[in-house]
């Protein structure tokens, strides 16, 4: 098949059916074919000229001469007279074009059509598409709300059998400051607190990004939480469950003064600390983030994930449930670098167990204020599957 050459045209003055032998005249818009083709290349070409005094045109393959600087006429693939045109004399512009004819090679066996039946059958989505189409009967839809961030149940995947969602804490007011027991303005999270200056607010000064700040005040048994709204989800160990939270301590430290502070999936109402769930966890015992799993208040298994909390650090908490692995695994992630696993045989949240996604951080001893400042958080839980959607 011919090349494809961009942008190429040149003047000929050739008369008769003469190969077209072109001049050094440019068209000032294009490169000559001297200067864009080289010896022995094969395009198209497309020539305007007159023949027996009237407009006529001629489209077809040609290679290039160089030691003749022409383009030597191969097969005709149209024309005015449907055959090689006998030119006048006078001047002809010759366009170097990729055109139907040349395009495709219609003997090529690869450039056949496929019909749908004969595709081989695509696997099934896992649930971590980032775009889904139709596939197996079905659709995936979203509201404005959803592309807009409102307190929603975000996209579910094919099977309809995951719920997934997101936010950065910016659709509160700058001036939000919560109320215990409500939403957080259009943030999907119910703000919790209670002691003398607790609060739940925008923040923007943790390392100046717009955050959710979770503030204990002052009272030796202050604290704050958050919640979100995508709760209760019943455990099952055969589904996967993913939480993540981005964020740190912004106030006196655990180890400073006695509090503890809980980030992921907990079991238990968040006007006290975690009666079961997997979470991350700082305390006053340690000066490193823990990561537990706990499947009654009696039993549970911490281990040290070796890094240590400090103020103002923005770090990525990440707690998985993985049932695909032999035996499964509760895995725990700080910025991404896996830090913990917990299998079945040390301990597994008990079947059943309401979880939902909590932030918290309470006081247990003197009157300096504790805090934590969240700038992002996002979940995918798998659910039983959904039909009739």
């Amino acid at each position: 098949m011919p090349d494809i050459v961009d942008n190429t045209a040149g003047y000929s003055i050739i008369t008769g059916t003469a190969d077209y032998l072109m001049t050094t005249t440019s068209t000032g818009k294009h490169l000559r074919l001297d200067q864009a083709l080289t010896n022995g290349q094969q395009v198209a070409y497309y020539a305007i000229g007159t023949s027996n005094g009237a407009d006529a045109f001629e489209s077809g393959i040609g290679t290039w001469q160089s030691s003749g600087t022409k383009l030597v006429r191969g097969t005709v693939t149209n024309s005015t007279n449907g055959g090689t045109i006998s030119w006048d004399a006078g001047t002809k512009t010759v366009y170097i074009v990729a055109n139907a004819a040349t395009l495709v090679n219609t003997a090529d066996e690869r450039l056949d059509s496929t019909g749908i039946d004969e595709l081989d059958p695509g696997t099934d989505p896992d649930g971590t598409e980032i775009a889904h189409f139709l596939q197996g009967g079905y659709g995936v839809s979203l509201t404005t709300q959803q592309i807009l961030g409102d307190p929603v149940r975000a996209e579910r995947t094919h099977g309809l059998n995951y719920l997934r969602g997101y936010s950065n804490f910016s659709k509160t007011l700058p001036t939000f400051s919560g109320t215990n027991g409500a939403i957080c303005g259009l943030e999907p999270y119910i703000s919790y607190f209670s002691g003398t200056g607790a609060s739940v607010v925008q923040f923007a000064g943790f390392l100046y990004i717009n955050s959710l700040g979770l503030l204990t005040g002052t009272t030796t048994t202050g604290y704050a939480a958050i919640q979100h709204l995508e709760y209760p989800n019943t455990f099952d160990p055969n589904k996967h469950w993913e939480c993540i939270f981005q964020g740190g301590f912004n106030g006196v430290l655990p180890n400073v003064e006695a509090s503890t502070a809980q980030i992921g999936f907990t079991g238990a109402a968040v006007t006290a600390l975690a009666t079961g769930g997997m979470y991350f966890e700082a305390t006053e015992a340690s000066p490193n983030w823990w990561a537990v799993v706990r499947a009654n208040p009696a039993n549970v298994t911490k281990k040290d994930t070796g890094v240590a909390y400090t103020n103002d650090t923005d770090i990525r908490f990440k707690v998985v449930f993985d049932p695909t692995p032999d035996p499964k695994e509760t895995r725990f992630y700080i910025n991404e670098t896996l830090v913990a696993t917990t299998i079945p045989s040390e301990r597994i949240v008990a079947l059943f167990t309401l979880l939902q996604m909590t932030a918290q951080i309470r006081k247990t001893a003197g009157t300096t204020a504790a805090g934590m400042a969240f700038t992002d958080h996002s979940y995918a839980i798998e659910t039983a599957e959904l039909v009739g959607f």
